[in-house]
């Protein structure tokens, strides 16, 4: 019990700090992603004899995981940048934040 006890304490002062707070989000999404995936497989196999409806919650379930990994990499740091040209448009889209 003691050793619960400063552990405990331990995980509740992590919070203070910055690195704390993302790897509790991170497990928290990790955990997250864990449930959904469970959750879809479950209902994938109850709903086997219909394949429209089965494809459709599969891609809902991939939307779901792609939600869930961007979530990751931003939580990670992971800094993405992506240039799109049509024509004479240029977009342009980075999420390199802004400096502190």
């Amino acid at each position: 019990m003691k050793n619960f006890l400063a552990w405990f304490r331990t995980a509740l002062c992590a919070l203070t700090t910055e690195d704390g707070r993302k790897g509790w989000a991170m497990l928290a999404a990790l955990g997250c992603a864990f449930v959904m995936t469970v959750y879809a497989a479950a209902v994938l196999w109850i709903v086997k004899s219909n394949p429209m409806l089965a494809f459709w919650l599969g891609v809902a379930s991939l939307a779901i995981i792609l939600i869930v990994i961007t979530g990751l990499m931003v939580l990670l740091g992971i800094r993405r940048s992506t240039t799109l040209e049509a024509k004479d448009v240029k977009l342009s889209i980075n999420d390199t934040g802004s400096g502190q």
